[in-house]
């Protein structure tokens, strides 16, 4: 079955934003810099301030991804939600090799001493790498269930293939997936040149609509195809889409 990539986001070290506002994606290693809300937002968001910096990077790939698929302040087209704020029925996927492993460590440094009373509560709730995926859901209004991967391969193909299965079950029209690391991979036994530092995220639809790369769909053989392609990574595909513009503006939704 063929999906539809409708939207790219990302965070590298060299640059951030919507994949159809930028002329390329650029997955080298190198250090991110610091984020802060009015860097991607147009609107406060007190919560952003205090999340940690997995949590920054990955909320900021996935609000990219939405904003570029045209989804922001979009209505639901479910009855059922007719009379609320929620937007779409949104399952999000994010792979991740090292996570939240940086807060972690903080978190431990506030317990060493006094018995854990300088525990710190603000770290706390950032030991679980899936937190900002609730985050964002709240921020962007949508529904669905939001879970992290690790990914030992670090290529995010996982992750795909899974948002494949979800879109096939029904369960869902949309799903976003994408991957997640901080950079610093000092603490884990890994050659740092081959962990993608950041975060990229892809929408993925049933449908293409007028925003909308092209079709992707995975063979007999377990291959991901894009433009008759063999795709290899998640970073390999968003290089492809963005540098080749393939998509065209529509005013209908194609199937």
């Amino acid at each position: 079955m063929n999906y539809y990539i409708n939207g790219i986001g990302f965070m590298t070290p060299f640059a951030s934003g919507c994949g159809k506002e930028c002329d390329y994606f650029d997955p080298e290693p190198g250090e991110l810099k610091p984020i802060t809300r009015k860097d991607f937002l147009h609107k406060p968001y007190k919560p952003f301030g205090r999340m940690d910096f997995f949590s920054k990077i990955g909320f900021a790939g996935i609000y990219y991804a939405y904003k570029d698929a045209g989804l922001i302040n979009t209505k639901l087209k479910y009855s059922e939600f007719n009379n609320t704020d929620i937007t779409y029925n949104t399952p999000i996927i994010a792979s991740t090799y090292s996570g939240c492993i940086d807060t972690d460590i903080n978190f431990a440094d506030t317990i060493k001493y006094e018995n854990g009373k300088n525990a710190s509560p603000s770290l706390f709730a950032y030991t679980l790498p899936n937190t900002f995926l609730g985050e964002i859901s709240i921020y962007l209004k949508t529904i669905g269930e939001n879970f992290i991967i690790n990914e030992d391969s670090v290529n995010g193909m996982t992750g795909l293939k899974m948002g494949f299965d979800i879109l096939a079950s029904s369960e869902s029209d949309i799903i976003i997936c994408g991957i997640c690391n901080t950079g610093n991979h000092n603490v884990v036994k890994v050659d740092p040149s081959s962990i993608f530092s950041g975060s990229l995220f892809l929408t993925l639809g049933k449908l293409g609509n007028q925003f909308t790369y092209g079709s992707i769909t995975e063979d007999i053989n377990g291959n991901i195809i894009y433009d008759n392609m063999i795709i290899e990574t998640l970073l390999d595909l968003a290089q492809v889409c963005i540098k080749n513009k393939t998509f065209k503006f529509k005013d209908t939704l194609v199937s």
